[in-house]
């Protein structure tokens, strides 16, 4: 233990030393990182590139916005010059000041890359919060973040307190760690059973929003803005814009329902008189193919029967030519027989 809890606790590589507090808080990042990237982008349809490219501009202004608040409100009332303001390797940041910058990051990049911000904002949610929860053990190695002096000893000692110096002290990092993780697990749940947009981040800012409120109560290294605790503030305020966001998710899901029951009644009713129309456009062209063919069939009818009365005609005439044919035939051999009759009385005589 005395590895990582020494003075400058760390180890070096060459001259350089490495703050186990700065790799716990890169380690955390790249987890977050990496749950988004392979499980939580899935459940909003986000391609992985896109989580990649959104890290690209939330972490730089994560660790930004981190710094900026510490130093700004930092708890031992300090005054950083701009360089010493710049010189993150000697240790401190603000959890709220990076929830902060990095939210800025996200709507930069959604309004850059016109994508959905409440969407992106539910995927982060629940790595965020792990992070925040892995990351605590950093305080725990730096020996800050803790709670009120414990006298008791029935208390000394983990879960309950941590000893600092020979002195016992609230574990209040652990408190957050556990109560992060149990929010990790809620949140997680959310993202995969709900498909609400914005829910999970609202669910996320009550849940760390009241969790910080209640933790900052026993910490004894608060950030001020004069006399008031800048964390504790901050945290009633996210809670509070958590709530509005959820209730105003709520409303906007209902009303999306009735106008979709709306809209579902409306087309169920346009269907219903296609198909009506197309039924009676149906009977309709029935009826008029049937006329035409009963049009064509008379037609065809009245033509056969035309077509009877000239064969009737025809053969008609064609017997009226030929029996006047064989009646001249005969007036003719009458005639010629005549003929030769008295032919041969002529002789006679």
């Amino acid at each position: 233990m005395k590895f990582f809890l020494g003075e400058n606790p760390g180890f070096y590589i060459g001259n350089l030393h490495i703050a186990w507090y700065g790799l716990i808080m890169a380690c955390s990042m790249a987890l977050a990182v990496v749950l988004c990237y392979f499980l939580f982008s899935k459940q909003r349809n986000v391609k992985n590139t896109e989580i990649l490219c959104c890290a690209l501009y939330v972490l730089p202004f994560a660790i930004i916005g981190a710094r900026a608040f510490y130093v700004a409100f930092n708890p031992m009332g300090a005054n950083y010059s701009f360089v010493d303001a710049l010189k993150i390797w000697e240790g401190g940041m603000s959890i709220w000041g990076g929830v902060i910058g990095g939210f800025i990051g996200v709507c930069l990049y959604c309004l850059i890359h016109k994508k959905d911000m409440l969407s992106i904002c539910d995927i982060i949610a629940p790595a965020l919060i792990l992070a925040q929860s892995t990351g605590r053990w950093g305080n725990f190695i730096n020996q800050e973040a803790h709670g009120w002096e414990v006298f008791d000893p029935k208390f000394f000692g983990l879960p309950f307190t941590v000893e600092i110096n020979g002195h016992y002290y609230l574990a209040t990092f652990l408190y957050e760690a556990v109560l992060n993780t149990i929010g990790f697990i809620v949140l997680v749940t959310l993202l995969y059973k709900t498909k609400k947009r914005g829910l999970v981040m609202s669910c996320y800012l009550m849940w760390y929003g009241v969790v910080r409120a209640v933790i900052e109560t026993f910490r004894t290294d608060q950030m001020l803005i004069g006399s008031l605790p800048f964390s504790q503030l901050t945290a009633i305020i996210a809670a509070a814009i958590g709530l509005g966001i959820f209730i105003y998710i709520f409303i906007r899901d209902k009303k999306n329902q009735a106008h979709v029951e709306i809209n579902g009644n409306s087309q169920e009713n346009l269907k219903n008189n296609l198909k009506e129309n197309k039924k009676e456009n149906k009977n309709g062209f029935k009826n008029k193919l049937k006329i035409s063919l009963d049009k064509i069939k008379e037609k065809i009818n009245s033509i056969k029967n035309k077509n009877k009365e000239e064969n009737k005609l025809n053969n008609k005439a064609k017997e009226e030519i030929q029996t006047g044919e064989e009646n001249k035939n005969e007036e003719n051999q009458e005639k010629n027989n005549n003929e030769i009759k008295q032919q041969i009385e002529n002789n006679e005589t």
